[in-house]
């Protein structure tokens, strides 16, 4: 799982354009490492890697964003919306012994952000619900905080 988010990591900044390329941190029940990648102006993917209460967890997901969607005090802020996959590792003590499940399943995620410093951090929040079909279905909402740092 680690070598996938290296990997991932690597292509976005082996192929990163002028500020199309963002990497940092969120804070919540996502992972702390974040990445994000401009197709174009209104299309991004956008990665979250870490462990978290003992699991690991990968998302990626395909966004939209509709570039300068509300005013705030002179601040604009862009809402983006995507659909995506979420890998999540588990390890659990069953009968003595551990147990490790991984479980698969997509996430759509909805979130605003802002960019500042010449377009060069973009502050986000998101909101993602989602399901785990394998090897048991349940859903889960993930949320986030972070900030990203594009180059």
């Amino acid at each position: 799982m680690k070598k996938l988010a290296l990997l991932l990591i690597s292509f976005f900044v082996l192929t990163a354009e002028s500020k199309n390329v963002g990497l940092g941190v969120v804070l919540g029940s996502e992972g702390p490492i974040t990445a994000k990648f401009f197709l174009s102006p209104s299309k991004s993917i956008q990665t979250h890697f870490g462990s978290n209460d003992g699991m690991i967890e990968f998302y990626a997901d395909y966004l939209w964003e509709k570039q300068k969607a509300f005013q705030v005090e002179g601040q604009t802020l862009n809402f983006y919306a995507g659909v995506g996959a979420a890998i999540v590792g588990d390890e659990e003590n069953k009968n003595g012994r551990k147990e490790k499940d991984t479980y698969i399943g997509a996430r759509v995620p909805l979130g605003l952000n802002f960019r500042i410093l010449e377009n060069q951090l973009e502050l986000f929040t998101e909101i993602a619900p989602g399901i785990l079909v394998s090897p048991e279905t349940e859903t889960f909402v993930s949320f986030g905080l972070g900030a990203r740092w594009f180059f």
